[in-house]
């Protein structure tokens, strides 16, 4: 059986007539209890199943952010249709691999995605569209053939597939995941494991559904924005409806909390992860929840959590020369392998790929599957040390120099600079810089006593373009691309 499905149930169960979201649109906000959520995913199913949706059926979901949609998402995991995240910024080839390979008997829009689900061919050949808000106001209807629909549905088992989840990948191959409802109910066991115990009426901000999930099975109030642009956050200040949204914990990435104003007052714990920050990035959101307990995660998508540390720890740790990003969480084992790539031991460890040949990892003598991260560090007194990226490096004159060493070096060094990115590509060494550009003679000082060399070509742009998706994560891929048209355009014209 599929416990997420049984635990999901028992909490709507449990706790009946608490506040299970608050749900903000616009200037309206409305209080929804377990029992209302309940009764809502219900009718929902009742509403698909009516419409001919089956168990093992599988649809593409290309939807903002609602509570609608959690509601949708929450019913097809009680009817055992498996839902597909596709992430458009992975690119068109492998969106139609993966529809060519996974097919999709339905895409889910909403009024703000129909038609933006017409630019994309692939969306277009999948038929049966479904408009969540039309599922969601429609009067609920009973009739006899649908009863006996809904009883010929078996039960689902903890191996039926419940997510897959397309990731540009942080080494630049694009993964797609296969997420079963073990796996599922397992992740979110491994974060509720990890967290501090709060009391059941504590009311959460998450940006994730992830962590909506994981507020259902603990109980807690959860906070539904329809959107994570900061413009939305300084209209509830504006409003001085800031009073509205009273957080205690906030689940999280740094793009959020670095953009958006503090419309906190009550908040206790900060989770946010997603990125490697450096000194400058760390100190802004310290100073923006001055008074909450912040805690730093490093995961991956094979495994959702895999250390954590105290911010202010992390702070001093960067301000040190090091970035330390803690110790391994409870049910989870870390390693390095000979050339220092991190690798992770879990039971949450996901193992099921649609693009297998893109699966990095390994299996131990004592049986046990090592996932490897792509990322680089070393492991003193159990504390994880980050490096950088196995694919980015700096040439020096001695040999390979970790990217992140001296990123993190140039931005405390130089107040000015606020993000930079340094690599070797194509030949060269580049130095892309955001923030106030100091004196170039400074900054070649600085490479030259690191014996990189005095050859690196050095940029000053407005800002680092990054990851779509985690927002704070270096796109070095980009950078590339944007280092070989400059190479490009100063090379010598030739002469007609």
């Amino acid at each position: 059986m599929s416990r997420i499905v049984d635990y999901f149930d028992n909490a709507c169960e449990k706790y009946s007539e608490r506040t299970a979201f608050i749900d903000i649109q616009g200037e309206k906000v409305k209080k929804v209890s377990f029992d209302e959520l309940k009764t809502d995913v219900d009718r929902v199913c009742d509403r698909l199943v009516e419409r001919g949706m089956k168990q093992k059926e599988r649809v593409v979901l290309f939807v903002s952010p609602s509570y609608e949609l959690l509601v949708f998402m929450l019913a097809c995991l009680k009817l055992g249709v498996s839902l597909m995240i596709i992430d458009i910024w992975a690119g068109k080839h492998l969106i139609k691999k993966t529809l060519e390979e996974y097919q999709a008997e339905y895409i889910a829009v909403s009024g703000k995605t129909k038609l933006l689900r017409l630019a994309f061919r692939e969306f277009r050949k999948i038929k049966d569209t479904i408009l969540i808000d039309k599922v969601f106001e429609e009067n609920r209807t009973e009739s006899m053939g649908r009863t006996q629909e809904k009883s010929r549905l078996s039960k689902i088992l903890g191996s039926e597939v419940a997510v897959l989840t397309m990731t540009t990948g942080s080494t630049g191959k694009p993964k797609i995941i296969l997420r079963s409802h073990e796996d599922l109910y397992n992740q979110l066991e491994l974060v509720r494991s990890n967290m501090e115990e709060r009391k059941e009426e504590t009311v959460a901000l998450n940006t994730s559904f992830m962590y909506h999930f994981v507020n259902i099975l603990n109980g807690y109030s959860g906070i539904l924005l329809h959107s994570k642009k900061p413009k939305l956050l300084r209209m509830f200040r504006k409003k001085g409806q800031s009073q509205k949204l009273p957080a205690q914990v906030l689940f999280t990435s740094p793009d959020f909390c670095m953009q958006t104003e503090i419309l906190f007052p009550r908040l206790e714990e900060l989770y946010f992860g997603g990125a490697i920050l450096n000194l400058y990035e760390a100190e802004k959101i310290r100073k923006k929840f001055p008074n909450a307990k912040i805690t730093y995660i490093y995961g991956a998508t094979e495994c959702n959590l895999i250390c954590k540390t105290n911010l202010d720890d992390y702070i001093s740790s960067l301000k040190e020369g090091q970035t330390v990003l803690g110790e391994a969480v409870k049910g989870v084992c870390i390693k390095t392998d000979d050339k220092q790539e991190i690798m992770v031991h879990s039971d949450v460890v996901l193992t099921d790929y649609l693009n297998p040949e893109n699966k990095r990892g390994e299996v131990d003598k004592e049986g046990r599957y090592w996932n490897k991260t792509g990322d680089l560090g070393r492991i003193e007194n159990g504390k994880l040390y980050y490096l950088g990226r196995r694919d980015v490096f700096v040439k020096g004159k001695n040999g390979n120099l970790f990217s992140n060493d001296l990123e993190q070096e140039i931005v405390r060094s130089f107040s000015g600079i606020r993000k930079c990115a340094f690599f070797y590509h194509d030949g060269n060494n580049h130095l892309f810089i955001e923030g106030d550009f100091p004196e170039e003679a400074e900054l070649r000082n600085f490479v030259k006593e690191r014996e990189i060399g005095e050859d690196v070509i050095i940029n000053c742009i407005a800002k680092i373009p990054c990851d779509a998706k985690h927002h704070s994560k270096i796109n070095y891929n980009r950078l590339k691309r944007m280092a070989e048209k400059k190479t490009e355009k100063e090379k010598p014209k030739r002469k007609s």
